[in-house]
């Protein structure tokens, strides 16, 4: 995986090289973060994230992170001035 890290003030930004790439990096984040509101917190979890590509992140998330505990939702951002 080739990353390139930058901070920018108290921002870590994190430009990986292809989709693929970012969905796991990404993926694994947010399994460590869900791991961590399910074993430390004992909080339940609404997941709200977009549709399209950024959906395939779904994909490579831990599946021993689902639970109970964990709701997924997508959410659909175009907006339609027209409705």
């Amino acid at each position: 995986m080739n990353k390139y890290e930058k901070n920018l003030g108290t921002l870590r930004l994190h430009v990986l090289k292809n989709k693929n790439d970012t969905a796991i990096f990404l993926a694994n984040d947010i399994s460590r973060k869900l791991k961590e509101l399910r074993d430390i917190h004992h909080s339940d979890v609404l997941f709200l994230i977009s549709g399209g590509s950024a959906f395939s992140v779904i994909d490579h998330i831990s599946e021993d992170i689902l639970g109970p505990y964990l709701t997924i939702g997508m959410l659909d951002e175009r907006y339609d001035p027209s409705n």
